[in-house]
């Protein structure tokens, strides 16, 4: 382990201890609030109960701050309360109390306080005569700014429950797509933290992990549906993204553990976390881009993985998992150059195995710029050509699965009772199960003599049946079908679809007279 990647842990360590010093500190600042309020209902301001109060209060204001660097700001809402953006952790008791507190300001109008950090008794001393005189009031009124370094604000609950009641409403694809963009921009921000230099693991980023494992469990087409935005979102960020909703979806197929779901799905989003150490970016502070890895660096992307996700999660059960699945990750993409990991002693785990498989079919359907990018079909054909162990093409059958994707050459029978051999797999992600699809055999068995093929994702003619894929009746790698498929493409043109108006071909082209 070289000296900058060890100086990533000692920079981290501090601030991240730092930070879960503030947090358990919010709820004794959030505690003595309350008890600033309720003992302005029932005392005197100059009473002894009251001067102490404020100064226990003030105390820790100003300690919150000197720790967190951030002004101390409670939201309350639908039965929860964050402090300075972060969900208060507190005992039952103390909860309690943050919740009447709420309530308190609710009365009057108001749903966050938020306290300046360098705040004065005097400050206090007049939110409490203030909150006294209108908690007396029939109908409480309060000020907007009770004291200049004590501000109160309204924060509209219809708009905290925008979000529920579009989910109530079953729009599940308006919330993927939603989500998608919404991880798209704060993945974007935490690695322009990185390029800064910046190792600190942003909130939003765990809540858009939670986020995407839910939307998981329906396993809605529009879940795969949104990584066709990919050629829109070819940065870190978006690849990022992709390659976590690609995993998800492939894991979900043989475990519905949402701890094991979570944590794939993180190792996923921080994937190339130790880009912008190993190429110097984050050293030397500067944004932009991150430079193309030279062939030492890409060898060091797993140990400088493992040391950065440590540097930002330390050493806990949840941070480890995910590290070692990243790390396994990376190592299993660079075994060819890299040799077995941990040197053939244990095999990686299934979770880097799915995260791998999931990174390499992204990155194949994602190039680099100036190169043309595979199709879903050619970019599976790649990974199976490169899949020389069993467990990576046990992995590569998880992929198939997810995307519901038929591979070109596959022999399915359709709801009608045909047979047919797969031609063409669709573009979107979302049709990846429906594909153009040629009749082979008919319903009672028999060869069909002229070609016919048929769009699945098109809306079938006045007449014609509905097709869907019933089962698959042989994959496309099946030595045993081979006649079957030799017979397909020896069938007569035209190959014309059912399901779309025939083109009319165009007239030969006339040679000039000599």
């Amino acid at each position: 382990m070289t000296a900058p990647q060890v100086d990533v842990i000692s920079q981290n360590v501090s601030e991240n201890i730092r930070r879960e010093q503030a947090r358990d500190l919010a709820a004794s600042v959030v505690q003595a609030l309350f008890r600033l309020v309720k003992l302005s209902t029932l005392h005197a301001i100059d009473n002894q109960a009251m001067v102490r109060q404020v100064e226990e209060t003030v105390s820790l204001v100003q300690d919150f701050g000197q720790r967190s660097g951030h002004n101390v700001s409670i939201l309350f809402t639908r039965g929860s309360v964050f402090v300075s953006g972060q969900l208060l952790k507190a005992n039952r008791a103390v909860y309690e109390g943050a919740l009447e507190l709420g309530d308190i300001l609710g009365r009057c109008g108001y749903s966050e306080i938020g306290i300046a950090k360098d705040v004065r008794a005097s400050d206090l001393y007049a939110l409490a005569s203030a909150l006294a005189e209108a908690l007396r009031s029939a109908r409480p009124a309060l000020a907007d700014r009770p004291a200049p370094r004590v501000r109160l604000r309204a924060v509209d609950e219809e708009v905290l429950r925008r979000e529920v009641a579009v989910d109530r409403e079953g729009d599940e694809t308006s919330a993927i797509v939603r989500t998608y963009a919404t991880a798209i921009v704060i993945l974007r921000r935490f690695y322009d933290d990185l390029r800064q230099g910046r190792y600190v693991l942003r909130q939003g980023v765990k809540r858009i992990t939670q986020r995407l494992v839910d939307l998981s469990a329906n396993e809605t087409p529009a879940f795969l549906g949104v990584t066709a935005l990919r050629n829109q979102n070819h940065d870190d960020a978006g690849r990022a993204v992709n390659t976590a909703i690609l995993s998800l979806a492939m894991a979900r197929q043989i475990t519905g553990d949402v701890v094991l779901l979570q944590r794939l799905s993180m190792a996923a989003l921080l994937f190339d976390i130790a880009r912008p150490r190993l190429t110097g970016v984050a050293r030397s502070g500067g944004g932009g881009l991150v430079p193309q890895l030279s062939e030492q660096q890409d060898a060091d992307v797993p140990a400088g993985t493992a040391v950065v996700l440590t540097a930002l999660g330390l050493v806990n059960e949840p941070s480890v998992t995910r590290t070692v699945v990243a790390y396994e990750a990376h190592w299993v993409r660079r075994q060819a150059a890299l040799g077995p990991v941990y040197r053939g002693l244990r095999q990686p785990t299934l979770q880097a195995r799915i995260l791998a498989t999931a990174r390499a079919f992204n990155d194949l359907l994602t190039p680099a710029p100036g190169e043309a990018p595979l199709s879903a079909d050619e970019a599976i054909a790649k990974l199976e050509q490169e899949a020389t162990d069993p467990a990576d093409r046990a992995v590569l059958r998880l992929l198939v699965g997810a995307l519901g994707i038929f591979p070109t050459g596959t022999l399915v029978e359709l709801s009608t009772g045909e047979v047919a051999l797969v031609v063409q797999t669709p573009a979107h992600p979302a049709r990846y199960s429906q594909p153009r699809v040629r009749l082979v055999l008919d319903a009672s068995g028999g060869p069909i003599g002229r070609a016919l093929e048929v769009d699945l994702a098109e809306r079938p003619r006045h007449g014609e049946p509905t097709r869907h894929i019933r089962r698959i009746v042989a994959t496309s790698d099946d030595p045993a079908a081979a006649s079957m498929r030799a017979h397909a493409a020896v069938q007569e043109a035209p190959q014309v679809s059912l399901r779309t108006p025939t083109i009319p071909a165009e007239p030969p082209v006339r040679s000039a007279p000599a």
